[in-house]
This record gives structure tokens, sequence and C-alpha cells, in this order.
């Protein structure tokens, strides 16, 4: 009978969650601020400026709006997942810890998809609380457009996927550590960079 081939390595997955836990946990931290908190906040501050009845109604839900779509700026996804990517991938910038987890008895493929996954689960999960948090507090503040908030996650989770895939198989390509985010630069903007070329020319 032919053995079960696994892509995922339940304690390398571990050891990943209890070796970056701190870096993880303020990941967390930053996304209850930017989602449940900043929505707390910006339905609060409406009070203070007199206004009542529907016409507050209206400034908060506009506030709440105005908050979801700051969250959907891609520059500091582009950077977290680039953050994100070169953690998980450390190791291999390092001779010594490079030569000890290929040494172990973990085929390649588990050993990539296992980190893989790891980075993607705890940009996602951070995020995930978040958005399931804020949905309480917009309950506790009056909005009910729950709508823009579950967009807002859906656009999160879609570009943070987009952007980690492509750091994660790009830091597996280039072999130097200075070199990785440098690439993963190049290759985002090469289209803006060729189409500038080609008006000079």
């Amino acid at each position: 009978m032919q053995s079960k081939i696994s892509f995922f390595n339940k304690t390398i997955f571990k050891k990943n969650v209890t070796h970056y836990w701190s870096l993880w946990f303020g990941y967390l931290i930053i996304s209850l601020f930017e989602i449940p908190f900043g929505i707390y906040l910006s339905g609060r501050g409406m009070e203070y400026y007199g206004y009542t009845g529907e016409t507050l109604k209206a400034e908060q839900t506009y506030q709440y709006v105005n908050q979801m779509k700051m969250l959907i700026e891609p520059g500091v996804l582009f950077l977290t997942a680039l953050l994100a990517a070169m953690i998980m991938l450390s190791y291999l910038y390092n001779s010594r810890s490079a030569n000890m987890f290929h040494s172990l008895p973990v085929r390649r493929e588990e050993l990539f998809f296992t980190n893989y996954l790891s980075g993607l689960s705890f940009l996602l999960i951070p995020k995930l609380i978040a958005t399931l948090l804020g949905v309480f507090v917009c309950a506790a503040v009056g909005i009910t457009e729950l709508q823009y908030l579950l967009i807002t996650f859906l656009y999160i989770a879609g570009m943070l996927t987009f952007f980690y895939s492509l750091a994660f198989v790009v830091g597996m390509l280039v072999g130097q550590f200075w070199a990785f985010p440098i690439c993963y630069l190049v290759l985002n903007f090469l289209e803006v960079i060729m189409e500038e070329v080609i008006r000079f020319l």
C-alpha cells in the first residue's frame, strides 16, 4: 500500500507559532486598533459635534465608511506581506539554519507549504478576529451597514494573499537576503517601469 503524502507538518507549524508569536500578537494588536477600536472612535467622536437623530446616524455611517476605505490602502498590506515572507523564509539565508532544516526527515514540499500556510494564517487570522470584533462594535454603536466591514475584510484578505504569495515565491527563488525585497519591489512595479521606459523611448 502506498504511504500517504502530506504537504503539511504540524510540528513545524507549532514551531513557527511558538517562535514568532510575539510578532503576530503585535500584528493582532495593530489590527484591533485599526478595525474595532477605529470604528468605535469614529462613531464616538460624533457626539461632541452636537449631531442628533438622523444627522448623527448619517455622519456616523460616513465616518465608518471612510474608516473602512482607509484600511484597504494597499501600501501597508504590501509591506506587511513582504515582512511576513521575509520572516518565514529567514532560515534560508543562514547556512547553518538551512542545513539544519533540510537535514530533517521532512520533504521539501512539506516544508514549503507548511511555512507558506504559517505566514498566511498569521496575516489573515488577526484580521479575521478584528473583523469579528468589529461586528460587535458596530452593533454596540448602532451601525447596521455591516456589508462595508465584510467587503473590507475580503479586500484585505485578497490583497494579503496575493502580495504574500508573490513575496514567498520570490523569497524561495532569490538567494540573497537583501536582494529579496528589491526583486519583490521590481516585480510588483515592473508594468509601471516598462510603461515609463516605453514612453521615454
